[in-house]
């Protein structure tokens, strides 16, 4: 009885994962579209805007602004106040006239990169809601169907760790720091414990075949 009851609590848990993983995945495409259109619309934008940084004018889309900031306090009617110096009014000036057009049309392919990282979380989480389906299904969770989800998971991390890396680079070089790789601990938080997974689903795999492959012979 108390077998029975720990088998269905495991089975429950593992629907349940499996479908929060399906919920991941949905939200993970939706959130791929909105960073594509995104994109989108930062690489037409940089490609109609023109600037003119004589006059200190730019126009897009029919519409024409000047950019002729002045050092001056803005008040708001809550009470909260923001004073731009002139320092900060040139730097402002400055980066419209040099660099808008250009962060635009790199910032889109940074946003692109990020996107195609989402599409392997997407994927990812749709192997491991199939994955945690199956072992709510089936008999034992060592099968080879598992044993490849587990496998495409790991490769996916591994994708994703890359992308984020080359997203860091790009990142790096779009906001003009230092070139610097930043791989956090909960990178190698996620990553570890998938190999571990793969490791001793594969292992258990292996003993449970070789137990089937025993007692038919016997």
């Amino acid at each position: 009885m108390l077998k029975n009851f720990k088998d269905s609590t495991f089975k429950t848990v593992s629907r349940i994962i499996g479908i929060f993983a399906r919920i991941g995945s949905v939200f993970a495409w939706i959130g791929v579209v909105f960073m594509v259109l995104g994109a989108s619309a930062m690489a037409y934008t940089a490609h109609n805007i023109v600037i003119n940084p004589e006059t200190q004018e730019m126009s897009a889309f029919g519409i024409s602004t000047n950019y002729k900031i002045e050092a001056q306090t803005i008040k708001f009617d809550n009470g909260f106040s923001i004073t731009l110096d002139e320092k900060a009014a040139n730097d402002i000036k400055n980066y419209i006239s040099n660099d808008l057009q250009h962060d635009l049309s790199f910032g889109s392919i940074v946003v692109l990169v990020g996107a195609v990282a989402v599409v392997f979380s997407a994927v990812c989480l749709n192997n491991v809601a199939n994955l945690f389906k199956s072992i709510a299904e089936e008999k034992t969770p060592f099968t080879e169907e598992n044993l490849e989800y587990v496998d495409k998971i790991f490769i996916y991390e591994i994708v994703i760790f890359v992308l984020g890396c080359v997203i860091d680079i790009m990142a790096s070089a779009f906001f003009k720091h230092s070139l610097n790789i930043h791989v956090s601990s909960g990178t190698f938080s996620t990553i570890i414990p998938v190999f571990i997974g793969a490791y001793l689903f594969k292992r258990g795999y292996e003993l449970e075949s070789k137990s089937k492959a025993k007692a038919t012979k016997e």
